[in-house]
């Protein structure tokens, strides 16, 4: 449940100040047309207008809430440079304009989490030093219990029946007597990277260990605590510091981390969801929540740009793993965290000097279908577009290679680059498969509203083609390399190629992936040709010489199978200046090479085909019936004849039938052996899909 705030960094500053959330006009809608298959609907948010002024304190770095979602509790931490100042935890009715209680004696420093029991009388606050029972009607401190093992705390819950209060430090679990302040506790498996989570009724926990998650049933057998494994995954993308929280009804782990990863992992079979790759080390992913009723799934994404650190809440459907909206957070100080209510349809959102509250619903005729036959409560439909003038396509987010969608022709949304470019699919001639608009054009010529585009599902960015670490991935990448001197042939097909390339020599948006077999390989060769030789010879008679080195790069593709050149070009660079007067010996000066643009362009257009049209799949002759499963006896949908255009989605586990968009982007079955296939689209690296055509999700 992690009720403490994602971000440690804390900043000083004069006043605080607690918002609920400033009253700002009208709603804001989250989430574009949900997809087909989801069980969720584009999200409405409005903030609740209420002003908590703070007199002391210097920030907030934990909140919770209560079990009815009526209170909502925060903690104040003092200013350095007024140690003598108590940190204070404040408490508010959600509904009313003031804090109920401040409660500023004796609670020492900082607090790592604060946790109501079911009734929401008592609240726990925990320290690196003590743990501290508040009574929430009077605010005075009933119990004081010692931190034995001084660590900080990352979560705790009290029993469904209050009778202990279960505290996760980052190597011990310690359960206390609430009545006696008699304490247990038990050791936590390896070093634990501070990190973890607890169901809020204390039954299970999460921990994280370096590279894997371990999930424990925790008992309680008169006061002593036993963990027993209840599952273990593993999970390399976490990175060093993750945060993580456990769905209410305990069959859910989300965990984010470093560089923007996040992920839902079924604690039944241990099946992973990647939510969100790992991007940069510029990004972060922290403070993930469930929704009361465990549908949804928010965590906060920040970035670290030039421009100073900007946060978003990303919000997801649990069910079909779907984005349903971002909300920029914009508050007083840093964003901290996020976290639902657990009974109310209640966002918080944390930061270091106040807190704001978003509530959320369904908006009206949100579960309304596109398209004939559509039912309130059925899956709703996603919306084709229709271009309004020519538009260029890339199909790569930062490629060269190019396609025209023709004014007229039906445009699909289907994903977004995060923070960038939108995939689409496009019913015309032009373009094979996903391809990608800018933003800006998707919005303004195709006319797709930004509620829709924050809407779509985050997409990994492809690779324009396979990048290797040449260096440990291929062992023999040398000797291929030097020992191709046969010409040869092209593979057959044509581009685009799946090949290696020096990954140290590329820029970051060709991302690497290793799903794929290899076509060719991408020699990188510095050449450093003599132009000149300067002789020298000393008045005692010692000669000496000095040469002028011009540097070059020479390319070389190389059919990886054949072992032979499929194309060589060497590209000239610079050359020093002039011989010296004088030299102390021996030795030589060579030019700058040259860069990367000046050589890249040219590897490139030859392994993706840039400047050529890439060919279309289509039907390959006479007229084929398209129809609503992947079997000869299904109803027939359509009729399409040879030449039109399909782009295929998917594909059955035997890979005879493919699933396809027509030209107006319907979805139907095709059996595969009819189409002509373009080198671009593999059937046997389409995702496996199954079931009614109309029922399938974009992949």
């Amino acid at each position: 449940m992690m009720r403490h705030g994602w971000m440690k960094r804390i900043v000083t500053l004069g006043s605080l100040t607690i918002v609920l959330a400033m009253l700002w006009p009208g709603t804001l809608a989250l989430g574009g047309p949900p997809r087909q298959g989801d069980t969720s609907q584009a999200l409405q948010f409005s903030a609740l207008g209420a002003v908590f002024p703070l007199t002391l304190g210097y920030a907030i770095p934990t909140m919770a809430f209560s079990p009815a979602g009526d209170r909502i509790a925060g903690s104040v931490v003092p200013s350095p440079s007024d140690p003598q100042t108590p940190a204070q935890v404040f408490w508010w009715d959600v509904s009313q304009s003031g804090p109920e209680v401040a409660q500023s004696h004796g609670l020492g420093a900082t607090y790592a989490t604060l946790a109501f029991n079911s009734d929401g009388t008592r609240l726990a606050a925990a320290n690196i030093d003590n743990v501290f029972l508040l009574d929430t009607v009077t605010g005075r401190i009933t119990a004081t219990f010692e931190n034995r093992v001084g660590e900080g705390v990352f979560d705790m819950a009290f029993t469904p029946d209050g009778a202990y209060l279960i505290v996760a430090t980052w190597h011990q679990l310690m359960v206390f007597d609430t009545a006696s302040g008699q304490a247990s506790q038990v050791s936590l498996r390896g070093d634990i990277a501070g990190t973890g989570a607890m169901s809020e009724d204390g039954r299970w926990l999460a921990t994280y260990l370096a590279g894997g998650i371990t999930v424990w049933n925790i008992t309680i057998d008169e006061g002593a605590p036993t963990l027993d494994e209840r599952i273990s995954v593993e999970c390399d993308a976490c990175g060093n510091y993750p945060t993580a929280a456990l769905s209410p009804d305990g069959n859910r782990l989300a965990v984010t981390g470093s560089q923007g990863y996040a992920a839902l992992f079924d604690l039944e079979s241990g099946a992973a969801q990647e939510l969100s790759p790992a991007q940069n080390d510029n990004t972060f992913a922290g403070s993930p929540s469930f929704s009361a009723d465990g549908t949804l799934l928010a965590y906060a994404m920040s970035r670290n740009r030039a421009s100073g650190f900007t946060s978003e809440a990303w919000v997801f459907d649990v069910t079909s793993g779907r984005m349903v909206g971002t909300l920029a957070m914009q508050g007083d100080g840093l964003f901290k965290g996020l976290m639902f209510s657990p009974s109310q349809p209640l966002l918080a959102a944390l930061f270091d000097f106040e807190i704001q509250l978003w509530s959320y619903s369904l908006p009206a005729g949100s579960v309304v279908a596109a398209g004939e036959g559509a039912e309130t409560g059925a899956p709703a439909e996603v919306i084709a577009y229709t271009a309004t003038t020519p538009l260029t396509a890339k199909y790569h987010p930062n490629g060269r290679l190019t396609c025209t969608i023709e004014a007229g022709e039906a445009v699909l949304p289907a994903g977004q680059m995060a923070g960038g470019s939108i995939q689409v699919y496009a019913g015309g001639a032009g373009c094979e498969g996903p391809v990608w608009l800018t933003r800006q054009d998707a919005a303004g010529l195709v006319g797709i509203s930004d509620a829709i585009l924050n809407g779509l599902a985050i997409v990994t960015t492809p690779a324009q083609f396979t990048v290797f670490d040449t260096e440990s991935a291929i062992p023999d990448y040398a000797e291929v390399c030097a020992g191709a001197t046969e010409w040869g042939t092209p593979p057959a097909g044509g581009p685009p190629y799946r090949a290696s390339f020096p990954a140290s020599l590329l820029p970051d948006e060709l991302q690497a992936t290793s799903d794929t077999g290899l076509d060719i390989i991408v020699c990188v060769e510095d050449v450093y040709v003599p132009v000149e030789t300067c002789y020298y010879t000393s008045a005692s008679g010692y000669s000496a010489t000095y040469e002028r080195r011009r540097s070059d790069k020479r390319i070389t593709l190389v059919d990886y199978a054949r072992r032979t050149i499929v194309a060589r070009q060497t590209f000239y660079g610079g050359t020093p200046e002039l011989c010296p007067n004088q030299i102390s010996g021996n030795g030589f000066n060579q030019g700058p090479m040259p860069d990367y643009e000046t050589w890249s362009a040219w590897a490139i257009a030859n392994l993706t085909g840039s400047g050529a049209p890439v060919e279309r799949t289509t039907v390959a002759t006479g007229t084929i019936n398209a129809r609503s499963e992947p079997s000869t006896s299904s109803e027939v949908l359509t009729q399409l004849t040879g030449g039109t255009p399909v782009n295929l989605i998917g594909r059955n586990e035997a890979g005879d039938w493919a699933l396809a968009l027509t030209p107006d982007m319907n979805r139907v079955w095709l059996y595969a052996g009819l189409l002509q296939v373009a080198r671009r689209t593999k059937v046997s690296l389409l995702p496996v899909v199954d079931g009614p055509a109309a029922a399938v999700s974009l992949p």
